[in-house]
């Protein structure tokens, strides 16, 4: 199968600020709860790494077979799961730091359970994006 990856335009730069600036608003937050954290570290991973990916590897025409194709795949979404949870330990660390309180927003046994969760993320994130590429090819089979 053959398909192009977009290059990213102006427009990916904007979200990547508006992102930024929801975080530099929740860093001002007094918020100690792992869901909201976990969900922006999985949102800051996925989108420097996709655009990055996209910048470096965008605009050619790529060949893939079908192993090749959910190898990647797999490989690509486990390396975003691994990221989201180092980049939701880094947010809790620097919210910690920003906010210098006697009693820390996440204690450090907090950040090492959440360390500790890295292989299960990576997993999910492997299975996930393997699922993805499997709906995709299959759609994309579909339409001849």
């Amino acid at each position: 199968m053959r398909f192009r990856l977009p290059k990213p335009d102006y427009r990916a730069r904007f979200l990547l600020m508006g992102f930024g600036l929801i975080l530099f608003f929740w860093m001002g937050l007094e918020d100690n709860g792992t869901l909201t954290v976990s969900i922006l570290g999985a949102v800051l991973a996925t989108a420097l790494i996709c655009y990055q990916s996209l910048k470096r590897y965008g605009g050619a025409e790529q060949e893939f077979s079908p192993l090749h194709f959910f190898s990647l795949s797999l490989v690509f979404g486990a390396g975003l799961g691994a990221a989201a949870s180092i980049a939701t330990v880094l947010l809790m660390f620097f919210k910690t730091a920003w906010h210098g309180h006697e009693f820390p927003d996440y204690p450090p046994e907090l950040m090492r359970d959440m360390l500790l969760r890295l292989p299960a993320w990576a997993l999910a994130g492997g299975l996930i994006a393997l699922g993805s590429a499997l709906l995709f090819w299959a759609l994309k089979l579909e339409q001849g």
